[in-house]
């Protein structure tokens, strides 16, 4: 439960300084739904269950999935599902 609101505060921090960067280019959009996914079950679960507070929860997770061997994590696990679910998201959103 503290690795949630820490986590959620750390979105909330992250939301803000993009969202006054945004404003004073005269970005109003892109500042209010800047990173809103990360408030949806599949990836704020993900991200509470990596929270360290030292780095991003996604760094974590790559490198609990690659186990620094450079192997994948096991077809078919849940893991795997969330990842392939995730990632061309996180793509598209780099996109814009």
């Amino acid at each position: 439960m503290i690795k949630a609101w820490k986590h959620l505060c750390t979105i909330l921090h992250h939301k803000n300084l993009v969202r006054a960067g945004c404003f004073k280019i005269g970005l109003y959009k892109q500042g209010l739904l800047h990173d809103m996914s990360k408030y949806t079950p599949t990836e704020f679960l993900v991200g509470c269950k990596y929270y360290q507070g030292t780095m991003s929860p996604n760094n974590a997770e790559r490198e609990d999935k690659v186990d620094g061997k450079d192997r994948p994590v096991v077809a078919g696990s849940p893991s795997e599902a969330v990842y392939n679910f995730l990632w061309p998201q996180q793509a598209k959103q780099g996109k814009k």
